[in-house]
């Protein structure tokens, strides 16, 4: 499945335009995230967006004790790093590919 062909179901892509979006799907670059990997760490300031092709991640942060907390999980089709790309500050959260993930990353700058 090429996530990018479902434009209209992913919240980060679907108010491109035509030409907006096939810039967008010519500097995509697939990546492949091993289960247990993060793709992003807390306070990281990349501002790189990963849209999840195939796979699962989980939002998590460490307690005061070092200890994972899991917040949420993402499926295939979710954006992950979209708030940084627009604001950027320090990510707010570590994100962790749960089963290996196979991800288009979208975006990339380098600041």
């Amino acid at each position: 499945m090429n996530i990018f062909i479902r434009k209209n179901d992913n919240e980060l892509l679907k108010y491109l335009d035509n030409d907006e979006f096939a810039k967008v799907n010519e500097i995509k670059e697939k990546v492949i995230i091993q289960s247990g990997k993060y793709v992003i760490q807390e306070k990281d300031r990349n501002r790189d967006i990963f849209v999840i092709q195939k796979g699962r991640a989980s939002v998590c942060y460490l307690d005061n004790k070092g200890n994972e907390k899991v917040i949420t999980e993402l499926y295939e089709g979710e954006a992950i790093g979209e708030i940084n790309f627009i604001i950027p500050i320090g990510r707010t959260a570590y994100i962790k590919a749960v089963e290996k993930a196979q991800s288009n990353f979208a975006i990339h700058i380098k600041i």
